[in-house]
């Protein structure tokens, strides 16, 4: 397994590393700028607190965004990402072993067009689509279960402190987002269903080919030739230049005149 060493994380190549992934698409901004102002005595800055212990996070920036749902979204100060980046550059071999090969958001070499090539592959196989989602996933993770899954993971202490300020920094920050549905003694329940989820996936990848999931009276369950049709309009969306009639559009504007 991948070393988690603290030393890794205060290298000053990977904090000049992790400040180019931070600033990638964000040059332009405020934070990003000012930072870059100045960047090497930020950067020896940053690596001081995070030798010394006295590294604290800075507050966040709430907005709301509309598409393609409503979202509050709560974003970190530019220093602050700096620092997330320079850690997961070191924790994120660790983590990505352990995926399965169909795991696709946030992975390099991933990403949404391979995800949606695997999906029609699988879509050419079987007749039917198990959906599944988390409920407001990110405000729903409990920070302490969370921490208890990373400590046998990450081997230095350290490093595992840094993940621990990091999380007590968004303490709170989207309670009004979303409100745990538990229930008096739900507490041990809880955590085995937060233990249990990073291994949904694979449960779901061993399912047998001959499985029928349960239908209650009176429902349709989505079809894959449904599928199917929405990913041929997302790609008719993506070959057709803005503002380019469609064939259909065309010739019905044809027959009109």
């Amino acid at each position: 397994m991948a070393s988690c060493d603290f030393g890794k994380v205060l290298a000053f190549a990977n904090l000049v590393q992790a400040w180019k992934k931070a600033a990638r698409g964000k040059r332009a901004s405020y934070g990003a700028a000012a930072f870059e102002d100045g960047l090497a005595d930020h950067l020896l800055q940053l690596h001081d607190e995070l030798h010394s212990g006295e590294y604290r996070p800075g507050g966040y920036t709430h907005f709301t965004i509309h598409e393609p749902k409503r979202r509050r979204i709560s974003a970190a100060p530019f220093r602050d990402r700096v620092v997330h980046h320079a850690q997961c550059n070191v924790i994120e071999p660790v983590f990505e072993a352990q995926f399965i090969a169909d795991s696709y958001a946030n992975r390099i070499g991933k990403g949404t067009h391979r995800a949606v090539a695997r999906l029609q592959q699988f879509a050419r196989r079987y007749r039917y689509v198990l959906r599944l989602d988390i409920v407001k996933h990110f405000p729903a993770i409990d920070h302490a279960i969370l921490l208890e899954m990373l400590a046998p993971q990450i081997d230095d202490p350290a490093t595992l402190d840094l993940a621990r300020v990091i999380l007590a920094s968004g303490e709170g920050v989207l309670d009004q987002e979303y409100t745990p549905p538990f229930f008096p003694g739900d507490d041990l329940l809880a955590t085995r269903a937060a233990d249990r989820q990073s291994d949904l996936p694979v449960l779901v990848e061993l399912l047998p080919a001959s499985f029928r999931p349960f239908r209650p009276q009176g429902t349709r369950l989505p079809r894959v030739s449904a599928l199917r049709r929405r990913l041929r309009a997302v790609r008719q969306r993506q070959t057709n230049p803005v503002g380019m009639e469609s064939r259909r559009a065309r010739a019905t504007r044809c027959a009109a005149t």
